[in-house]
């Protein structure tokens, strides 16, 4: 890769999980008979301003911070996907499996007492019957359900 004086670069420090901006300060092109050799300094961003030599700095290197997001986000998904898989293994191992359909019939046990309880929110058309000969009334209190009502509890509930 190469870089230019006067670039800022990151280096990610994986041991620490840390990111540190650098800048070019130097590029060094050294030819001999074998080849071309470029060694670039960098200038730290301590207070005292160090500069040290990139290729013996121990850290993954990005030209921006895009590219820098871009490899940490995926790192922290790799980590907690295999986190969650260690969990999901250890589930299996120690737990017991709950079959499905008995799950399934419970979800629609609390579904159903929940029908059940919204449907006696809901008003409903009380009807009476009229006289009969024995003094008691038959009741309809909805949902299929009736009773028998005696006149007389009815007047000494009510104090008349």
């Amino acid at each position: 890769m190469s870089y230019y004086v006067g670039q800022t670069i990151y280096l990610l420090n994986t041991e620490k999980l840390k990111v540190y901006p650098v800048q070019v300060v130097e590029e060094i092109i050294r030819k001999t008979m074998e080849g071309q050799e470029i060694t670039y300094i960098v200038k730290l961003p301590d207070k005292d301003g160090t500069q040290a030599k990139l290729s013996e700095i121990n850290a993954k290197v990005f030209i921006d911070d895009k590219n820098l997001k871009s490899f940490m986000y995926e790192n922290a998904k790799k980590s907690i996907d295999k986190i969650i898989s260690e969990a999901n293994i250890i589930k299996s191992e120690v737990f017991e499996k709950v079959e499905e359909s008995i799950v399934e019939e419970e979800i629609q046990t609390v579904n159903d007492d929940v029908d059940y309880l919204e449907e006696l929110k809901k008003p409903t058309n009380l009807s009476v019957q009229n006289g009969t000969k024995d003094d008691t009334i038959k009741v309809h209190l909805g949902n299929g359900i009736n009773a028998k009502v005696k006149i007389d509890n009815i007047k000494d509930t009510l104090g008349t």
